[in-house]
């Protein structure tokens, strides 16, 4: 499962790119937000290796200006479709190691 939102996916295509071609792993799932379609990076490389590869990389895009901006609960309707058996233990372990910095749960500042 990826998550991107405008020039975020760039550091994302290298994946999207090899893995429904190369058959390794599992399939890929891409959430990717952006203003509007004309807007979307990557668009149509986006959409030829989602065509070619059903199955393997589905593509779900969120475009702010009509469906407003990704949230908690948009992210989570989303994933809800998805198998996350490993997904709970990583995001422990994570939880684990950020609190280790003294990072997790903090707010960036000017926010709750």
């Amino acid at each position: 499962m990826l998550i991107a939102a405008g020039s975020g996916i760039t550091p994302m295509m290298s994946m999207i790119r090899t893995q429904p071609v190369a058959g390794g792993g599992g399939p890929v799932a891409l959430l990717y937000s952006s203003r509007a379609r004309q807007e979307v990076i990557f668009g149509d490389e986006l959409d030829r290796p989602a065509a070619a590869h059903r199955g393997r990389l589905t593509v779900t895009h969120v475009l702010t200006a009509g469906e407003g901006r990704l949230d908690e609960a948009k992210i989570r309707t989303w994933a809800s479709g998805f198998t996350t058996d490993g997904l709970r233990p990583l995001l422990r372990v994570r939880a684990r190691a950020v609190d280790g910095r003294g990072r997790q749960g903090a707010a960036p500042p000017g926010r709750p």
